[in-house]
């Protein structure tokens, strides 16, 4: 099993993100099989660290909190905004993709990430959390995940290039929650998973 912390849209967000989702599945399950099988291994979350044991209620609201803060260096409306398609590695067999954090420009998001690596730090830095995180995580961007795919393999190019003409999903009312992840015993050891999220804090809507 395998523990995240993740970041969870608003339900309308989610469900804009399962209705594209059906849409990739009906135009590939044909022609790309795994891929389209790979868009259910995932929920629509955002993985932001690996964790080798569950935050409590109060690190998550705390962690919101400072999450919030940090999205004030890229977007001064508050709205998360997730757009080019991105590439994750997620295990020796699987990568994750979607899309990735959007800025009002470059030097703000390096900025954004910096200052969130730090702050999660700080959050989480205590004797009683420290040995929560895990050091191999995720690497940036920030990406909210549309599915999984076999190592070594891309979305198809047509999904590239549909996406690059698409408006950023975007929303501004999120949380933080746990997820622990694991294999099931059968099925294709690339994408078959199964999942379970905890109780989400919600970042506050001004800080």
């Amino acid at each position: 099993m395998e523990r995240f912390l993740v970041l969870k849209p608003h339900k309308d967000a989610v469900s804009q993100i399962k209705r594209l989702k059906e849409t990739l599945f009906s135009n590939y399950s044909a022609s790309r099989p795994s891929f389209a099988a790979g868009l259910w291994s995932f929920p629509p979350l955002a993985p932001l660290r690996r964790l080798n044991a569950p935050l409590s209620a109060a690190s998550l609201t705390k962690t919101a909190r400072s999450l919030r803060v940090c999205l004030k260096n890229i977007s001064a409306d508050g709205f998360f905004r997730f757009q080019n398609i991105q590439t994750l590695h997620f295990n020796e067999n699987s990568l994750l993709w979607g899309l990735s954090l959007k800025a009002e420009g470059p030097s703000s998001l390096s900025l954004f990430q910096e200052t969130l690596n730090k702050n999660l730090q700080e959050c989480l830095a205590d004797a009683a959390l420290s040995t929560k995180l895990n050091e191999n995580s995720f690497q940036p961007p920030l990406t909210l995940v549309f599915g999984v795919i076999p190592a070594g393999e891309e979305p198809p190019p047509e999904v590239y290039s549909s996406f690059a003409r698409f408006d950023a999903i975007s929303f501004t009312a999120a949380a933080l929650a746990n997820m622990a992840f694991s294999p099931l015993r059968a099925g294709d050891k690339s994408f078959s998973f199964c999942w379970k999220t905890g109780k989400p804090a919600w970042l506050p809507k001004k800080v």
